[in-house]
């Protein structure tokens, strides 16, 4: 029997916003891995914001970034997958650990987008989903075994429409959403899905800041958001 998990992860790194995939308008404030006051954490710094938020209002709790200057992070230190696994830097050893869990395929998601929003800046955001997808469908480009799902800023719908249709010429098998998006008008979006005819996934992710920013606690905010 062939499985298919369904619901893979990636860790973003500095490749995935590196000058090969990321506009050179925003290359001077591209996201950067930086080092926590806790022993062994590790942040991005994206628009002066430190993302995951792991205390406070509106908190969250990520798995990336999982290393910081090519070492592991703490709680990537108590996974059995490799980092090169987790950030897609060595696909054998992704390959080996599905090998070995008798997984035949697996759909790769994002874990940074996740959190909503990342930005005020809906151009900058449009920027990071490009660099996201540009990323994945560079590095995964011939995988028979690898695939992935693109993103989308939804604060930007023309924009949106464009990075499906790109997606989709990269090689996505889907695109993915989180579970609200505000009072926007999607059926562009949506249009554009249809007339790609990728499949639409709504993942689970902190994609309501209204709600979010009711706790300050991770426990209370990770049960609100499932």
């Amino acid at each position: 029997m062939r499985v298919i998990d369904a619901d893979g992860h990636v860790e973003e790194n500095p490749l995935t916003f590196s000058d090969k995939y990321f506009v050179p308008q925003f290359r001077p404030h591209r996201p950067q891995v930086v080092p926590g006051t806790e022993e062994g954490l590790a942040y991005w710094m994206i628009d002066e914001q430190l993302f995951p938020r792991r205390v406070g209002r509106g908190c969250n709790n990520l798995g990336t970034p999982a290393s910081y200057q090519g070492k592991p992070v703490r709680h990537a230190q108590r996974k059995p997958d490799t980092l090169g696994s987790m950030e897609l830097t060595h696909l054998k050893e992704r390959l080996q650990i599905m090998d070995e869990e008798n997984i035949w395929l697996q759909v790769l998601y994002p874990t940074l987008f996740l959190a909503y929003p990342l930005s005020i800046n809906p151009a900058y955001t449009s920027a990071m989903c490009d660099a996201y997808n540009r990323w994945l469908g560079d590095v995964l480009s011939g995988q028979e075994r690898l695939k992935w799902v693109g993103v989308a800023n939804l604060d930007d719908i023309p924009a949106a429409v464009k990075q499906v249709k790109e997606a989709k010429r990269l090689g996505a098998i889907g695109m993915m959403i989180l579970g609200t998006a505000g009072d926007r008008l999607l059926w562009p979006f949506y249009e554009a899905v249809t007339s790609e005819n990728l499949p639409l996934a709504v993942h689970v992710g902190w994609a309501c800041p209204s709600l979010n920013n009711l706790y300050t606690h991770i426990y209370p905010s990770g049960v609100m958001l499932f």
